[in-house]
């Protein structure tokens, strides 16, 4: 009994040291690497960033230097640039202004049928002297009809000169009519439905 521990002892203090020995092992290699690696890190960052320091100092020097001492090329530059700039202001070129065209109102005063033609007669609510009147009839199936006349200025108003539509282009039916009125100041439009007999 004496000898089977005797031996158990001594197989458990080889395990335990063994167990001590990995575990001093690992701490020096841990050590070791943190020391030399580390080491290598610091030492291998520390020139590149006092070479960015270095070229961030050396790239600002030229430019403070630049900036307070303008080269003659700015110079001329900024000479021609103060040239055209009075050339500009001396000689402006016009603009042309174009014209602006204002609404008028206009109606369809009356209209007649007759066995012959469809008379339209308009007014103009404003006095005009010149100007084109466009009379158009459309209905669906049927070709459309345009006419022109010139205007007539009243006392107060105006109207265009009047429009005959012979019959003979027209069929029985609803037609839509649309006035336009227009000169180099005014325009004007209207439409509105008639009935053809």
């Amino acid at each position: 009994m004496k000898i089977n521990n005797i031996k158990k002892l001594s197989h458990n203090k080889k395990l335990i040291a063994s167990i001590i020995a990995v575990v001093i092992l690992l701490i020096v290699a841990i050590f070791v690497y943190a020391f030399y690696g580390g080491g290598s890190n610091k030492s291998t960052q520390n020139p590149a960033s006092s070479d960015s320091t270095n070229q961030t100092q050396s790239t600002d020097t030229p430019a403070a230097t630049s900036s307070s001492a303008p080269s003659q090329t700015d110079a001329n530059s900024a000479a021609s640039n103060s040239v055209k700039t009075t050339t500009n202001t001396s000689s402006p070129t016009p603009t042309p202004s174009s014209p602006t065209n204002n609404t008028v109102s206009i109606g369809i005063s009356s209209t007649q049928q007759t066995a012959t033609t469809y008379k339209v007669n308009t007014i103009i609510y404003a006095v005009e002297s010149d100007g084109t009147c466009t009379l158009t009839l459309t209905k669906s199936g049927s070709t459309t009809i345009t006419q022109t006349a010139g205007v007539q200025s009243l006392p107060s108003s105006s109207t265009c000169k009047g429009f005959d539509i012979p019959m003979s282009q027209l069929s029985q039916g609803q037609w839509q009519l649309s006035l336009a009125f227009s000169n180099t100041t005014d325009n004007g439009i209207v439409t509105q439905t008639i009935e053809v007999k």
